[in-house]
């Protein structure tokens, strides 16, 4: 073994020289590596000479290097109080404590080389790396910065400034840094599984992230922990199939691996499989060993599905933990355990009082219980998550009666969100000098028609992205309940309060009297929007709608818009398609349509909102997995008092709700709704 680049001055040119040869022959058997004799070279030398600094220090020097810390503290110590003042001897010292695990000793002795020599980046790379180990990542990037800027082609500095960065919850720097050194060396395997492992941790979707990965598993087949970030990854990018096929390959690689178990639990209750879910989340909280032993963070692949990366230390097995637990939580509220549920998020949360993410979790359910006034309180912390709406330089308006105020409420989330909402704005109207609403774009003209046959509460519309009048005070549309403090019985007090212009309603009579006959108008939507991340279990296939279809008593019309319009072609039952449908703005023809329909079928989308905020009969289409905003179990919407409710008996079942629906059909329209529902 070599000894330290900081220990190899020559004797001639170090303090207190002693007798120049003896010195040099022991330092070039420890050079060589034959450190028994060394050793015993710098102890003769010590006996003859106990003032001698340069046997002193090097003796220490070794000492360090055989594992032997403790004593060389010793060593290190006494060739400091002979001369305190050489840098090297303190980056020794950090050395020996750093190996003891005595961290506080540890960068102490680094800030002390510092302070002698400010240049000097072997004490800072320490310094930074010792950091690291107390888990004060933070506190890491600036030394391993200096370090990196004093040797900026040091390619152990890069990555470990890319390890604190991505500890310290900075992904975006720390893929910066794994893929500068990605870009001189395209195959360094560290450097790729920190760039994909950054990449993870961002949550967000990406070609790049899924190829990382895959690549990785080419490259370490036989590695179970790429093959869970594999399965990871493929789940981001909504690849269920790959997902499941990499988490069952890191299992058997590693059978019984707790953050494999519980991410086969999550691969499955996406795939709506929820009673074996929770099978595997709870075998993975059950789970012993759950990481195996620490590995280097440069060979291994340590990461945990939803959870983040374990840089060589047992962060792991909290994050998968915590997983497992917050996964479970939310399968078991989906299976209707509601008690169960939340008895787990609780106990989590007595852990991480502050956990915005399980704080909406519980709210969430809450609303799905109608507690309407502990969920809305809650709904309020997704203002402190990264999909938080918009904030202005105005203070939020908390509801209270401030009459020579202007108010802006301003939109968030989708489409349907703004149409299920705006209802609230007369309430809102009621107790400000004036509200402005700032709209989705697409939605302004719905708006402006809206509020022209019976208006909606708004004094001032703005479309998002235009420049906004002076006001007061501001608030999310979506957090109006809250501070208006709605009660369920008088969620519906205004419907309708959307409203087709008459002008429009005329032209669609006329056109689809040539469209109908004499049997059952009924409108359908069956695709919500793809990008939303639940779209897969809210929307279904048109196929689905087969048995209504097929009724004699039944005339089908298409409300849909979109790349799921394609579906019209792949049915073997008539759908009539109508043309120029909402192509000067969205809804303003389909409102007219529906004003002609005896019903409105569709999944849950904003046509659902549009047609129940119209007052038109519909019926609305749920997954087993439905949103909080359908409460739970019921048949009748507290929303829109012409929907009903058809829920999937079981995840995935729509034939199901649809032969519910075609029974209803042809038992009358009037039928009482629990009499046929499917739930």
């Amino acid at each position: 073994m070599q000894p330290p680049s900081h220990a190899t001055k020559s004797p001639s040119s170090v303090p207190n020289p002693i007798e120049s040869s003896d010195l040099a022959a022991a330092y070039e058997q420890h050079r060589r590596g034959d450190l028994d004799a060394a050793e015993a070279a710098y102890r003769r030398l010590i006996e003859r000479r106990p003032d001698a600094i340069q046997p002193v220090q090097l003796l220490g020097a070794l000492l360090v290097q055989t594992d032997r810390p403790g004593e060389a503290v010793t060593w290190i110590r006494k060739a400091i109080e002979l001369q305190p003042t050489v840098a090297e001897y303190h980056v020794n010292l950090g050395s020996a404590y750093s190996r003891l695990k005595n961290y506080p000793e540890a960068i102490t002795a680094y800030r002390a080389a510092i302070r002698l020599r400010s240049n000097y980046v072997d004490a800072y790379r320490n310094l930074g790396s010792v950091l690291v180990k107390s888990r004060r990542f933070e506190d890491a990037i600036e030394p391993l910065s200096k370090a990196h800027d004093l040797d900026p082609t040091h390619r152990q500095t890069v990555l470990r400034l890319a390890r604190a960065y991505l500890r310290a919850g900075q992904a975006e720097n720390a893929m910066a840094c794994f893929d500068a050194v990605v870009k001189q060396h395209p195959n360094d395997e560290p450097a790729l599984l920190g760039l994909a492992q950054s990449l993870l941790n961002v949550d967000d979707a990406s070609p790049r992230l899924l190829d990382l990965w895959k690549r990785l598993s080419e490259l370490r087949p036989d590695d179970h922990r790429v093959w869970l970030n594999l399965s990871s990854a493929a789940l981001k990018n909504r690849q269920p199939r790959l997902a499941r096929d990499a988490v069952e390959r890191s299992l058997e690689l590693c059978p019984g691996f707790g953050p494999a178990l519980c991410q086969l639990g999550i691969v499955e209750s996406s795939e709506g499989r929820f009673e074996s879910a929770e099978t595997h989340l709870r075998k993975a909280l059950a789970t012993s060993d759950e990481l195996g032993d620490p590995v280097d963070n440069e060979s291994s692949a340590r990461s945990v599905s939803s959870g983040g990366s374990t840089e060589g230390d047992q962060d792991g097995e909290h994050d998968f933990v915590d997983s497992a637990s917050r996964e479970l939580g939310n399968v078991l509220a989906i299976l209707g355990r509601t008690d169960e549920a939340l008895r787990i998020w609780k106990d989590t949360l007595a852990a991480k009082p502050d956990d915005v993410d399980l704080r909406l979790n519980i709210g969430f359910v809450q609303l799905s219980n109608e507690d309407l006034r502990n969920g809305f309180e809650a709904y309020e912390l997704r203002c402190q998550t990264k999909n938080a709406p918009r904030t202005f330089d105005r203070p939020r308006w908390d509801g209270s009666h401030q009459p020579d105020k202007h108010l802006l409420v301003h939109c968030e989330q989708g489409l349907g969100d703004q149409l299920h909402f705006v209802r609230f704005l007369k309430d809102a109207a009621e107790r400000v000098a004036a509200v402005t609403l700032l709209s989705h774009r697409p939605l302004t003209e719905m708006m402006q028609v809206s509020d022209s046959i019976d208006p909606l509460g708004f004094d001032h519309l703005e479309a998002d992205g235009d420049p906004i009048a002076r006001f007061d005070l501001h608030l999310p549309l979506m957090s109006l309940p809250h501070v208006l403090n709605v009660t369920i019985d008088r969620l519906a007090d205004r419907i309708p309060y959307l409203h087709s212009d008459p002008s429009r309603v005329d032209s669609w009579r006329r056109k689809l009297e040539s469209v109908f006959d004499d049997g059952i108008r009924i409108g359908i939507a069956w695709q919500g929007n793809p990008d939303f991340v639940n779209d897969h279990q809210r929307s279904f296939h048109l196929r689905e709608l087969d048995p209504i279809a097929r009724l004699d008593c039944t005339e089908i019309v298409s409300l849909q818009k979109g790349a799921a319009t394609d579906q019209v072609r792949q049915v073997d039952f008539e759908i009539q398609t109508l043309e120029g449908l909402d192509e000067e703005a969205p809804f303003l023809d389909s409102s007219a349509v529906m004003q002609q329909l005896d019903l409105v079928v569709t999944s849950d989308s904003a046509i659902a909102h549009l047609s129940g905020a119209l007052g038109v009969r519909t019926w609305l289409a749920l997954p087993f997995n439905s949103e909080w905003r359908w409460f739970r179990g019921r048949t009748d919407s507290p929303w829109y008092p012409s929907m009903t409710l058809f829920r999937q008996p079981s995840p995935g079942d729509w034939k199901s709700v649809f032969q519910a629906m075609a029974t209803r059909l042809e038992q009358g329209l009037d039928q009482p709704a629990d009499a046929t529902s499917a739930s």
